[in-house]
């Protein structure tokens, strides 16, 4: 429960509310229930990309400053990866940090975005180029919010539910093949996943990188499209190539490249003919991945399901079988 909790767990001498628009608009007076007789005050956010700019942020930290805020207050965040993103990032930054508690209210911040501990901004070059890591004091995943998502936002939001399966837990791979999975057994099992990976490598410099499985192209496809794909469509994209490179690499068998095929598409995560960015358009994005390292990119691939390895690779070995993945892509698009 969202006011038990956070009148359990959390005792600040005030709290700074950044919530989307959508959100307060769907669940104001549950939120202002949850709040009731705490000294807050309620700061919307625009459910769009936008909202993680720099001029965005500045005006955040100036109404935090008006507020206002002091180190005995709290950030919290209510809304999906932009809201997360940006509420720990402005209280990473603000008088050298004050804490956060992330309330995802989307399947996908539940899942991913909003567990971990990293923040992000974007900047004109890319997405998430400019970041910190700043724990939060809790997370709450109130699957109450999920009732007014739409189709395409789970959907969309099952492509990192099924990363987890293929990198590293199987049983989660095979309770999805059966279809119809229950979203909150899902959430459970994503968080449980993710946290055990942040335990053992929270600033990424091992474990934690296999993580990024699907993100490597699925960033560049989203950042060529103008956003407007959603990061799951794009990351399955991205996953579609990893499995698609681990096999042309000899990793991985025909049949369990199958399977994670069948499993994306069963999904419905990529309806619709999504244009692939050339090559050149690939490259252009891939030079300021913050994957990059000196001579290469760290490219997470995957063996089996249930298994993930991170290689260093060449941006051009990794734009030649891109190169030859769309293609194949392609054709399949226009058999289909």
């Amino acid at each position: 429960d969202f006011k038990a909790y956070l009148s359990r767990h959390a005792s600040p001498e005030g709290i700074f509310v950044l919530v989307d628009e959508n959100v307060y608009r769907l669940y104001q007076a549950y939120i202002k229930d949850a709040l009731y007789g705490l000294n807050y005050h309620v700061k919307l956010v625009p459910a769009s990309e936008e909202a993680k700019g720099m001029d965005f942020l500045m005006d955040v930290v100036d109404d935090m400053l008006s507020c206002p805020v002091n180190r005995y207050w709290i950030t919290l965040a209510v809304g999906g990866g932009v809201t997360g993103d940006l509420a720990g990032f402005a209280s990473s930054i603000i008088l050298r940090g004050i804490p956060v508690v992330q309330v995802p209210t989307t399947l996908l911040a539940q899942v991913d975005a909003g567990l971990g501990g990293k923040t992000a901004i974007n900047h004109e070059r890319g997405k998430n180029l400019l970041g910190t890591f700043h724990q939060p004091m809790f997370v709450l995943s109130d699957t109450r919010f999920l009732q007014t998502l739409s189709p395409l936002e789970i959907k969309s939001a099952m492509a990192e539910v099924i990363k987890y399966g293929i990198i590293m837990d199987r049983p989660l791979f095979e309770y999805l093949e059966k279809g119809r999975p229950d979203l909150g057994q899902v959430v459970r099992m994503c968080t449980k996943d993710k946290a055990y990976v942040v335990a053992r490598d929270e600033k990424e410099a091992g474990l934690r990188r296999i993580l990024n499985f699907g993100h490597t192209i699925g960033h560049a496809v989203e950042k060529t499209s103008g956003f407007h794909l959603k990061h799951g469509q794009a990351v399955a994209l991205g996953m579609l190539f990893a499995t698609w490179f681990s096999r042309d690499m000899g990793l991985i068998s025909t049949r369990d490249y199958s399977r994670i095929q069948d499993l994306v598409m069963n999904y419905s995560i990529l309806d619709g003919n999504f244009p692939l960015p050339s090559p050149e358009e690939i490259r252009g994005v891939l030079v300021v991945d913050k994957k990059a390292a000196q001579g290469g990119i760290w490219f997470v691939l995957t063996p089996e399901i249930g298994s993930a390895r991170v290689e260093k690779l060449s941006i051009s070995k990794i734009l030649d079988a891109y190169e030859r993945f769309s293609d194949g892509y392609r054709s399949q698009l226009q058999r289909g």
